[in-house]
């Protein structure tokens, strides 16, 4: 894990598959022993050397852990065991395959197919996760804590005023980003501002928490299959009469859509957890994404 970046047992990403909860550690290239096969996007397996595993990984099985959604607690769960787990999105015709469709060609058995996804996922797709015993009320969780840490500062959700709005996308639109993605969107040909391309908006969200809050403004256009795609992240710390400080890099072009945003460290800069497993936090002087274990996708999306 990068040195500064929360991990376990502060916060740590959630998988939820077929009914069971996995807590993401961080990635992992341990050699796996026998795939067990969840569903056609996570397959899991024992660790085959548990020797290689760092001590603080060692003796978690039976260790309380809160599960979190968008709002906050959702439910507490005891970890039932560590596991590595490969995750990979298919393609719809790998997928087709797995599950028999394909004429002539009858499903192979589970732990083919567990072993095929962990071919898929390699290394990027590993990761050490702590598998929970099932209980009720954890849907939806995205992110989780051990119980024994520290209170968690979750921040209060709510829409911007007409004001804040306002003043975001006044901000968002004197950005680098900004003009570089208009000056690509008039290249190809297209009339009109890029960023109300086929009806558009952006996603704007206010995060408030004890003694701070921040709005975050999200967008992208377009779908890349040989048509135009824009995209952008702007995160600002909102301060006294309205007026909004531009913490993120003026120049990020990399979308980036906050889901929960805490404070796992204390130190009053928050972490916002982002889509696809991405978080996005201060480190030096400004907000930059900080890490991902989203998995590799084959799926196409055109």
């Amino acid at each position: 894990m990068p040195a500064g970046v929360p991990a376990f047992p502060e916060l740590a990403f959630v998988e939820q598959h077929a009914g069971r909860s996995f807590v993401l550690l961080e990635s992992s290239n341990l050699p796996p022993a026998l795939a067990e096969l969840v569903d056609f996007e996570l397959s899991v397996s024992a660790i085959a050397e548990d020797q290689a595993l760092p001590e603080n990984r060692r003796g978690l099985a039976g260790r309380e852990v809160i599960l979190y959604g968008e709002k906050g607690e959702l439910c507490r769960a005891k970890a039932r065991r560590l596991l590595l787990s490969a995750r990979a999105v298919p393609h719809d015709g790998q997928k087709e395959v797995w599950s028999g469709k394909v004429e002539g060609q009858p499903a192979p058995p589970k732990a083919v197919i567990a072993r095929e996804l962990f071919e898929l996922a390699g290394v990027a797709g590993r990761n050490l996760a702590l598998e929970l015993e099932p209980v009720t009320g954890c849907k939806g969780a995205l992110y989780a804590r051990a119980a024994d840490q520290p209170a968690l500062e979750v921040f209060a959700r709510r829409a911007p005023s007409a004001a804040e709005r306002s003043a975001a996308l006044t901000a968002f639109k004197a950005l680098p980003l900004y003009a570089k993605n208009q000056k690509a969107f008039e290249r190809e040909g297209n009339p009109g501002d890029w960023a109300s391309f086929e009806g558009a908006k952006p996603e704007l969200v206010v995060f408030a928490g004890r003694v701070s809050s921040w709005l975050s403004l999200s967008l992208e256009v377009g779908h890349g299959c040989a048509e135009y795609r824009g995209e952008g992240f702007a995160l600002f710390r909102m301060q006294p009469e309205g007026k909004l400080e531009l913490v993120s890099d003026g120049g990020n072009a990399n979308w980036f859509l906050p889901r929960a945003v805490v404070d796992a460290n204390g130190d009053g800069a928050p972490e916002l957890l982002g889509s696809d497993h991405r978080l996005f936090q201060r480190l030096g002087g400004t907000f930059s994404q900080s890490l991902e274990l989203s998995p590799p996708v084959f799926a196409c999306g055109c």
